[in-house]
C-alpha cells in the first residue's frame, strides 16, 4: 500500500504534460492486452497513412509464366474450381489472408471498402484467398461484417506468388506481371492507391 501511495504522490507532482504521457502509455498497455484493443490500435495506424501501398510503374515488374498461371488453382464459395489463367488480361488483386491473423483483420475493413468501390469496374478481378476450411472462414466473416467474395486454396501455389507471410497482397497487371507485393497490413482504401489502381486498369 505504501508503494502505491508513493506512486500516486509522484504522479501528482508531475507536470500536466507528463501526466498526459503517463495516462496515454497506460491506455496503450491496457489496449495491447485486450484483443479488440490491439485491433483498434492497428486500425489507427492504418488510417494514419504511413502504411499506404504503392504500385510499381517502372520497368521492374516480374512476369508470371503461363504455366504458373495455369497451376494456380483454387475453389470459389460454391466449390467450383478455377485457375488464375481465367483472369489474365485483367488487373488481379490477389490477397492472401486468414481469420486467425490480426493484421489481416485490421486491413479487412479497408479491403472491403476498396472492393465495393470497384466491384463493377471492368478490367479488374479481386481474389481473397485462404488456406482455412470454408466453414471457419464463413463463420468469421459473418460475425466480422464483411461480404467480400471468398476463395479457398487446396494446392500449393507457384513459388512466384506464394505469400512469405500473412497478409500478403500481389497486384498483377493485364500482361501477367507482378507490379506490387505488399506483405503486412496496408490501407487499401486510400485515394492514392485507388488512383494508381485505376491508372493500371487503363494501361
Amino acid at each position: 500500500m505504501n508503494w502505491f501511495n508513493k506512486r500516486i504522490n509522484k504522479f501528482k507532482k508531475k507536470s500536466p504534460f507528463k501526466k498526459a504521457i503517463d495516462i496515454a502509455f497506460l491506455v496503450f498497455i491496457v489496449m495491447m492486452l485486450w484483443p479488440n484493443g490491439r485491433l483498434a490500435i492497428r486500425r489507427v495506424i492504418l488510417q494514419s497513412g504511413i502504411m499506404n501501398p504503392d504500385i510499381n510503374n517502372g520497368n521492374n515488374r516480374v512476369q508470371i509464366s503461363d504455366l504458373d498461371f495455369q497451376n494456380f488453382i483454387f475453389l470459389d464459395e460454391n466449390g467450383n474450381q478455377h485457375n488464375l489463367n481465367e483472369y489474365k488480361g485483367k488487373v488481379i488483386f490477389l490477397n492472401f489472408w486468414a481469420t486467425w491473423c490480426p493484421p489481416c483483420r485490421a486491413e479487412l475493413p479497408d479491403i472491403t471498402k476498396l472492393y465495393h468501390s470497384m466491384e463493377n469496374t471492368d478490367g479488374i478481378k479481386f481474389l481473397f484467398l485462404s488456406y482455412e476450411k470454408q466453414e471457419v472462414v464463413t463463420s468469421f466473416v459473418r460475425n466480422f461484417g464483411t461480404d467480400i467474395p471468398l476463395s479457398y486454396l487446396t494446392n500449393k501455389t507457384p513459388d512466384i506468388v506464394t505469400p512469405p507471410a500473412l497478409p500478403t497482397t500481389f497486384i498483377i497487371d493485364k500482361s501477367g506481371k507482378i507490379v506490387s507485393t505488399t506483405t503486412g497490413m496496408a490501407n487499401w482504401d486510400s485515394d492514392h492507391f485507388f488512383t494508381q489502381l485505376q491508372r493500371l486498369i487503363k494501361e
